[in-house]
């Protein structure tokens, strides 16, 4: 049978539907889940070796609009990238 069962490792996610994020050193847990539950945002893989974490979305309008979010909160975000 499929070897994934009909599930896609989080590593599989559609790339136009995450964003590769890097929160400052001090952002908690509980910070990240603050701000990411509002946007639809979910962590699906990471943290890199360089602190970055890939956040995944329902769609790419969801993306797009969790960016601008992300943007603006720079107490929290170091680094936002599509790839």
């Amino acid at each position: 049978g499929d070897p994934h069962d009909g599930f896609l490792a989080a590593s599989e996610a559609s790339a136009e539907c995450v964003l590769q994020v890097r929160f400052v050193e001090s952002a908690t847990i509980s910070d990240i889940g603050v701000l990411l539950g509002p946007i639809g945002g979910t962590i699906t893989a990471g943290p890199s070796a360089l602190g970055i974490v890939q956040v995944s979305f329902v769609d790419a309008a969801s993306r797009d609009a969790a960016r601008e979010v992300l943007a603006a909160r720079s107490a929290i975000v170091d680094l936002i990238s599509n790839d």
